[in-house]
């Protein structure tokens, strides 16, 4: 789970806090060390420093305590057990129900990010990923507490300190008026390219983004990449931390992308977005319809959740023409 999943953790957690007045502790799975050690959560582990919760005042963090050689051996081990899908299923659910049981008594809620019973993935094979249906990905992690109707979006919290850093990269790179932000790209690690617009659609997009209003400029955010440049935008790609980026975002007159974490932390800030979405997922499913300008050509073989490889040469994403972003930029411009 990256960056896009814990922000839909936020809108959960939310949720889950509203639910029931009991401190909540973001935590990750307790191996068997952490077990015999008398914890419910992983020591070795936290997500107190991850970018998506970092300065997160709601919430307290459990582990990052470290482990010694022989609790590391015995982890180790115990992974092998977990390996197979069935003991994992079992464990997960056994620690699930016991920290909810004892909640109330130890004035803690343990909350396991990480535990695969709370994926909004029904199962997973080898080609592709099937999807819980009739749910939205908040509603989806949030079936073992049997809570639904998340009605929050994600949120991140920053410091006076990262707002001006990320004012001064703008500042350094000569951005001194109204800009828009553009990531062209998506993580590729599950999906591959299949969330990815064509570049070619991009530097025709960039060029008659340009001639609407030269004085805007455009800041290209994202990975590190050599290639696939887009001329006429100020790249920052691999320049910034995903919390810089989500922050020049916040600022911007909008910003355009595709399914992925930027624009789950888009809508974070509360940013005037438009979404180039695909067919791996549909944006009732993942995404925010009320709040974003969409466009998704809604095909017959989506949502596929195909992990990489596309029979149907993508129809999803090279369906979407460049005419149809323009016409969303001039609704926001208005």
């Amino acid at each position: 789970m990256g960056y896009g999943g814990n922000l839909i953790w936020t809108a959960a957690l939310a949720a889950l806090k509203r639910e029931r007045a009991i401190p909540i502790v973001i935590a990750k799975m307790p191996m068997l060390s952490d077990i015999l050690a008398g914890h419910l959560y992983s020591r070795e582990k936290t997500y107190a420093d991850d970018p998506v919760f970092l300065h997160n005042p709601k919430y307290n963090f459990a582990g990052g305590e470290g482990k010694n050689l022989l609790e590391k051996w015995i982890d180790i081990a115990f992974a092998l057990l977990l390996s197979v899908n069935f003991s994992r299923k079992l464990y997960e659910s056994l620690i699930h129900r016991y920290a909810e049981s004892r909640a109330k008594e130890f004035n803690k809620r343990y909350v396991y990010l990480d535990m695969r019973i709370h994926s909004y993935a029904e199962r997973v094979s080898k080609d592709r990923i099937i999807w819980k249906k009739d749910l939205h990905v908040a509603d989806a992690v949030l079936s073992k507490y049997k809570i639904s109707g998340v009605s929050d979006g994600p949120e991140m919290f920053f410091l006076d300190d990262e707002i001006i850093e990320a004012r001064a990269i703008l500042a350094k790179m000569k951005v001194q008026g109204p800009y828009i932000v553009i990531e062209s790209d998506s993580n590729r690690e599950y999906f591959g390219s299949l969330r990815s617009w064509p570049i070619h659609k991009w530097r025709n997009l960039v060029k008659n983004l340009i001639q609407m209003d030269p004085k805007v400029k455009l800041v290209r955010v994202g990975v590190d990449a050599s290639t696939d440049e887009i001329p006429g935008v100020i790249d920052l790609r691999g320049k910034t931390t995903f919390r810089q980026a989500t922050l020049l975002i916040g600022e911007a007159l909008f910003f355009i992308g595709t399914e992925g974490g930027l624009m789950h932390a888009s809508r974070a800030v509360n940013a005037k977005s438009i979404i180039l979405w695909g067919g791996v997922t549909l944006p009732e499913f993942a995404g925010y319809p009320n709040a974003h300008q969409i466009i998704c050509n809604y095909v017959s073989c989506a949502p596929c959740g195909l992990l990489g490889s596309c029979p149907n040469g993508r129809i999803c994403m090279d369906s979407i023409d460049v005419k149809q972003v323009l016409e969303k930029v001039s609704l926001i411009l208005q």
